[in-house]
């Protein structure tokens, strides 16, 4: 009976310890849940862009036929150029704030913001003039449809700079929380005026987009304004431009490379065949969301760890590991998933993209590429990201450089496809491979 009772105590206080530690756990999780809740509304904000981005465009394709489409697309297409004005400065400030705040040095930060505040309206105002001088070129054909896509242009290149200046203030001031809500805000009221689209269809569409810049520059203004001057600082501004313009340098190469294929449809064939390639753009906005997430989680894991190991790369190999796996089990499955389901469901949703269908599916097998791409975020970690420049100015030179020396032109679509393709999972590979090396190298 005794020994019963024991047994039976003990059985009850391996319960309690459970119960405690299981108790402890849900604490602890708590605890990191409210400590990082802005960072966590930040990234859930972040996510839902792209997600949200997609149900428009697909809404979009229901309601405006292929050739309107094409032909607004040509036009923003120029938009995306329009970056390389800020010069790295965006970007530097991204570094140097947080740098002069945690040293103590607010004077030099205040100029820093001051500065960047001034630049980003002198480059609105010069992106500005950018858009009039190319409405005055060929591409505009005065229709409804033009005129429509370039007053939109006009807007997004005017506050684009503006908008980006004040989300860096946001980051660099760990200001998480407020800068998710606002992007929240911004995905919310673009998703409900959608109903533009239905409405009032292509011009529906322009007015939503254009409400929702004017909302997501004056959401982030409204909370910074009064923290810059308008004062500007000559030694600020290069020292911006000296840390920033390497990383504006690589990202301005990637995203170029990533719609040359648009660039030379434009140029070369059809607007509608454009319009049509929407389905492309459609399908490619998904793809990356995972790639890019795990550079998000990997990135300052890694770097601790190779922090704490005295600068050991070989504490690298498990994040190279880790996120080829994560990428590979993931994206391999929904590159499968759309590549069979793609064709049905636009048959029986999108018939007037019927068109594009397959050049969406040639496209996705090219998202293959960002399996071999992210264990490339170990490049930012060894401070390395030199070598990603020499191979991004490559992929220029194969695609805009020999185009313009008239050495690269292409008889259809598909084959522009293909070879973008080689060209994207031959840089992934590339760069999966000089990664390897670099973390296998002994210190």
């Amino acid at each position: 009976m005794v020994t019963s009772f024991l047994s039976e105590s003990k059985r009850f206080a391996a319960v309690l310890k459970r119960e405690e530690r299981l108790k402890n756990l849900i604490v602890s999780i708590k605890n990191k849940l409210q400590d990082n809740k802005g960072e966590i509304i930040y990234l859930g904000a972040q996510y839902s862009t792209p997600v949200v981005g997609f149900l428009v465009n697909i809404l979009v394709m229901r309601y405006v036929d292929p050739e309107t489409f094409g032909l607004y697309q040509s036009i923003l297409l120029w938009g995306s150029y329009l970056s390389f004005l800020q010069m790295g400065v965006f970007n530097g400030l991204n570094r140097n704030l947080s740098y002069y705040k945690g040293a103590g040095r607010i004077h030099e930060l205040q100029t820093a913001a001051s500065t960047g505040f001034v630049f980003s309206i002198l480059v609105s105002f010069i992106a500005l003039l950018i858009v009039a001088c190319i409405s005055f070129s060929p591409i505009n054909d005065h229709s409804q449809v033009a005129i429509w896509a370039f007053l939109l242009l006009c807007l997004t290149a005017f506050t684009q700079p503006m908008i980006i200046f004040f989300d860096t203030l946001y980051r660099t001031g760990q200001d998480f929380k407020k800068l998710g809500k606002f992007i929240a805000i911004d995905n919310s009221i673009y998703s409900a005026n959608s109903l533009l689209i239905v409405f009032f269809g292509y011009i529906g569409f322009v007015i939503q987009a254009a409400i929702k810049v004017i909302v997501a520059l004056s959401l982030r203004a409204c909370g910074k304004i009064s923290f810059v001057n308008f004062k500007f600082s000559f030694q600020s501004f290069t020292d911006q431009i000296s840390t920033g313009f390497p990383i504006l340098l690589n990202s301005y190469l990637y995203t170029t490379f990533l719609i040359f294929d648009q660039f030379y449809i434009v140029r070369t064939f059809d607007r509608v065949e454009l319009g049509y390639y929407n389905l492309t753009r459609l399908v490619l906005l998904v793809i990356p969301i995972i790639p890019d997430s795990l550079t998000t989680v990997f990135y300052p894991k890694a770097s601790a760890a190779y922090g704490k190991s005295g600068n050991q790369r070989n504490v690298l190999k498990p994040f190279f590991f880790k996120a080829l796996e994560v990428n590979a089990i993931v994206l391999i499955p929904i590159i499968l998933i759309v590549y069979f389901t793609i064709e049905p469901l636009v048959t029986n949703f999108l018939p007037k993209y019927v068109n594009g269908i397959e050049y969406a599916k040639i496209s996705v097998i090219g998202g293959l590429g960002y399996i071999f791409v992210g264990p490339s975020v170990i490049l930012g970690v060894l401070k390395k990201n030199s070598f990603n420049l020499i191979f991004l100015a490559l992929l220029s030179f194969l695609t805009y450089g020999l185009y313009f020396l008239g050495m690269l032109t292409f008889s259809d679509i598909e084959s522009l496809i293909w070879f973008k393709n080689i060209l994207f999972v031959s840089y992934g590979f590339l760069m999966l491979v000089f990664v390897y090396s670099l973390i296998t190298i002994k210190d």
